[in-house]
């Protein structure tokens, strides 16, 4: 188990699989949001001082207590070179390891009624 120090947080970075026309299977994040700098993820473990130091005003002047925005399980877009990937020595699975401030965006499926 990795757990997270500080105000970071550990992701685990969507992935596309792709076949090559001779077959060969590659693993990809999706180009559209790597062209836009952003990529795609879930949210697996905070750290615990994570937002903690946002108890100032936010971008657009509203103050912000301080509480997370975000929780484990959220799927969010992610600054694209933030942080540095890591690798789980238990599992061998890669996972990202970025400040919570490279959060971009918290992504919320739609309730169907």
């Amino acid at each position: 188990m990795l757990i997270p120090c500080g105000h970071r947080l550990i992701i685990e970075p969507d992935k596309v699989e792709k076949e090559t026309d001779w077959g060969l299977q590659l693993v990809s994040f999706d180009e559209r949001l790597d062209e836009a700098g952003q990529q795609l993820g879930t949210i697996v473990a905070i750290g615990p001082d994570a937002w903690k130091a946002f108890r100032m005003m936010d971008d657009v002047g509203q103050e912000h207590n301080g509480l997370p925005w975000a929780k484990v399980g959220d799927r969010v877009w992610y600054s694209k070179y933030a942080g540095k990937f890591i690798l789980d020595p238990h599992t061998e699975k890669e996972y990202k390891l970025i400040n919570d401030e490279d959060v971009n965006v918290i992504i919320k499926e739609e309730k169907e009624e």
